[in-house]
């Protein structure tokens, strides 16, 4: 679990778990409630690389993650939303043979 105490900074991404908000330069975007999750997750350890089986457990709350390759579809979602170009991310990173993380930018 992630136990946030307000709002997070990574880079030019702000995430406010208690308003259920999060700005990127400046500009609101909306997130479906497992874009947030995972988004939070991420956020709670910048720079952390996140396994898909850690994402996937923690977006289900589950330690049954079903298809980890899902996890890819949600990063990949969330990357639409929260990079300038998702063709190219620079905030998600993918870590290659380990799952994904978030940098700042």
């Amino acid at each position: 679990r992630v136990g946030v105490a307000g709002p997070i900074r990574v880079g030019n991404l702000e995430l406010d778990p208690y308003r259920h908000q999060v700005v990127v330069d400046g500009e609101p975007r909306h997130l479906t409630q497992s874009e947030f999750k995972l988004l939070t997750l991420l956020a709670s350890k910048p720079e952390r690389a996140f396994s898909r089986r850690e994402l996937m457990q923690h977006l289900w709350d589950s330690r049954y993650v079903g298809d980890q390759r899902a996890c890819d579809i949600h990063v990949s979602n969330l990357r639409r939303k929260v990079e300038r170009d998702h063709a190219r991310p620079e905030r998600i990173v993918t870590v290659r043979g380990v799952g994904y993380k978030l940098v700042p930018v």
